[in-house]
């Protein structure tokens, strides 16, 4: 019970006067021209095999396996609804096989790979969003021939090979409540010696502003293709994550995410393999940071002018269009049709944040019709209790 509370505490405090994201839909794009920086890391830890029939095995006595693997990525908005994305990935593994006594611990790491990724949100009705992705996967060693591991043992950091994969995402968030459900769906070819595959994920989220908690069922299924009809091993380690054969897997887990703030979070993920075939029966560990720009250098000295206005008021109502706002000010406050008014949120920061931009269309004595010039936000929804202020001079 008091573990319950506490947890509740906690997400209140992050709640409370939030003006941060926590958690970006997966089938949402970064605006034009915005960028978003990443640094991924993974740990992966195994606790025996599963087989090419799908048995579980436990490894023998002290057999071990660990994989951290730490990938950087930069992504980019080149549209609205376009964004690419290019990372470059580190891998240390960590073996220890059992040899007599004592026991021999084998390690290699380095450079894994190079990394390409678009992202295409072509369609939203009724925040229901579609998009597309197409990934590039590339390595950057080569696995030395095995002959056994004599004279030494070893083991190879990866499977080497270049993978593709082209997919599709359904996606409904819930603005009001910032509730998200995403199902991907996709294609992947992880290299000319392993069998295609059909990824799926599904991912829920509950979006608290500073802190989200998310849920996440991973998972892919063999296409029975493999190339090679018997495999032979290509190095010491007890593992079967590296020279599968239709390997297949499903994983389940969740985390939370924080956010550090308006641009910085961190994602924390847990996830456990329940069930495979040629494959590692895993539990893995995810820590992320990443930093996500809201405002390009306009938008920040936009922000940053020193400015007075001379008319302040909020949003009563607005179109269901998003085209016309009602605001709770008139000619007895100064408007008069056509002045210009700026639209804030209102933030837990010494500066609120410019969202949108209208004019007076119609004024009466203690109302006025703005219509919506520009939204500086990406589906951003305006709403009622958002600031209005116009009547500008600036210094």
């Amino acid at each position: 019970m008091r573990r319950g509370l506490s947890w509740l505490l906690l997400i209140t405090l992050f709640s409370a006067n939030a003006h941060s994201t926590s958690y970006i839909p997966p089938a949402q794009t970064l605006e034009a021209a915005k960028l978003q920086f990443a640094i991924n890391n993974d740990l992966f830890i195994a606790n025996g095999v599963y087989d090419d029939q799908a048995n579980s095995q436990d490894f023998v006595g002290d057999e071990a396996f660990q994989s951290f693997q730490s990938e950087f990525l930069v992504s980019y908005g080149l549209t609205n609804e376009l964004q690419m994305s290019f990372g470059l990935r580190g891998r240390y593994n960590s073996v220890t096989v059992e040899n007599g006594s004592p026991d021999v611990s084998i390690n290699e790491y380095g450079l894994e790979s190079w990394y390409a990724h678009g992202l295409y949100s072509f369609w939203n009705w009724e925040h229901t969003y579609l998009a597309v992705e197409a990934s590039y996967r590339s390595s950057l060693y080569t696995n030395p021939e095995f002959n056994g591991g004599a004279p030494n043992a070893f083991i190879v950091l990866g499977d080497a090979e270049t993978e593709m994969y082209f997919g599709g995402i359904i996606n409904y968030y819930e603005p009001l409540y910032k509730n998200s459900m995403s199902f991907k769906l996709g294609y992947r070819n992880p290299g000319d010696s392993l069998a295609g595959e059909m990824v799926y994920e599904l991912e829920g989220a509950l979006d608290f502003n500073k802190v989200a908690l998310v849920a996440n069922i991973n998972g892919i299924m063999s296409m029975n293709d493999d190339p090679i009809d018997v495999r032979t091993p290509i190095d010491n380690s007890p593992s079967e994550l590296y020279n599968s054969s239709n390997r297949k897997w499903l994983r389940m887990g969740g985390g939370m995410n924080l956010a550090l703030t308006s641009n910085w979070r961190l994602d924390l993920r847990a996830h456990q393999t329940l069930q495979g075939q040629s494959t590692d029966n895993a539990s893995i560990y995810a820590m992320n940071l990443v930093y996500r720009q809201t405002e390009t250098k306009v938008e920040q000295k936009i922000n940053a002018e020193f400015k007075e206005y001379s008319v302040e008021g909020e949003l009563t109502k607005v179109s269901p269009t998003q085209l016309f706002a009602i605001a709770n000010v008139g000619t007895m406050e100064g408007v008069h049709k056509g002045m210009q008014f700026d639209i804030y949120q209102k933030t837990d920061s010494r500066t609120d944040r410019l969202v949108a931009r209208g004019a007076a269309y119609e004024v009466k004595s203690r109302m006025t019709i703005i219509k919506i010039i520009k939204v500086f936000i990406d589906d951003f929804k305006l709403g009622s209790g958002l600031i209005v202020r116009g009547g500008l001079s600036e210094h």
